[in-house]
């Protein structure tokens, strides 16, 4: 199991497999890829929002990966699916003809063979119940939170934060601070 950022610098050149993709628990190329949504997100006792960004990640992460590995399944457990930009939507839809295999639902447990270094994943599936699935590597999408020192910094340089601690912004100028 891997975090996405991990994943991240597996797939990279500058990695640390020179964009192999293998797995960091027996350096073997995976023939089966989960990736996990809202790891640590939309949950009201950490955090209950949507990063908004997980999503298309995880799928150029599926994309990507199937170029790397050919013959590689790649599923993607999530909660809603959330194309934000423009185009978002499109390239989800491509993702789905290419292979990619989308399940709507909150994985229970994962569970490591330790044989094969496989995972188990369970998960409640709303047609199937209760449905396990073993994958070669998982990858934990989390979500984004500010870093602590982003209040400390705000307050110096007098940048506005919203209730979450991100820049605060206005909805039809989300690129635009308190601070010209």
């Amino acid at each position: 199991m891997v975090s996405s950022l991990e994943f991240e610098r597996i797939l990279s050149a500058s990695g640390p497999y020179e964009g192999k993709l293998l797995r960091p628990s027996d350096h073997k190329a995976p023939k089966t890829l989960a990736f996990i949504q809202c790891v640590g997100s939309r949950e009201a006792e950490k955090r209950n929002y949507c990063s908004s960004v997980c999503c298309m990640y995880a799928t150029k992460h599926a994309i990507v990966g199937m170029e790397h590995e050919k013959g590689l399944e790649c599923t993607i457990f999530y909660i809603d699916m959330r194309a934000f930009g423009k185009g978002f939507d499109n390239y989800f839809e491509r993702a789905k003809e290419a292979g990619v295999r989308y399940v709507r639902c909150k994985p229970s447990a994962i569970r490591e063979d330790h044989a094969s270094h496989n995972l188990r994943l369970v998960y409640h599936d709303n047609g199937q119940g209760l449905v396990s699935e073993e994958f070669d590597m998982v990858v934990l999408s989390c979500g984004l939170a500010p870093a602590l020192a982003v209040r400390e910094l705000a307050e110096k340089f007098g940048v506005s934060l919203d209730e979450l601690g991100f820049c605060a912004t206005d909805t039809l100028s989300p690129v635009q601070s308190s601070k010209p």
